[in-house]
């Protein structure tokens, strides 16, 4: 199971999906405002990333987590 670990915080499951999204929101955004290319990247990827395994995590019940 995918487990986010961040000190004092730990996620696992959807749970960490959701969290990759929000850091990739948050990354995405200091990206935008910044002018800084990679963090807009990484942003983005983060995501994608999060979205796609939070879609297979709902799509097969929890299987995939």
């Amino acid at each position: 199971m995918p487990q986010f670990v961040v000190p004092l915080f730990s996620a696992r499951g959807r749970i960490a999906w959701y969290c990759a999204m929000g850091l990739g929101l948050v990354l995405l955004v200091l990206g935008l405002v910044l002018n800084q290319l990679w963090l807009t990247v990484a942003g983005i990827a983060f995501l994608v990333f999060g979205g796609v395994f939070l879609i297979l995590s709902y799509t097969t019940h929890g299987r995939t987590d």
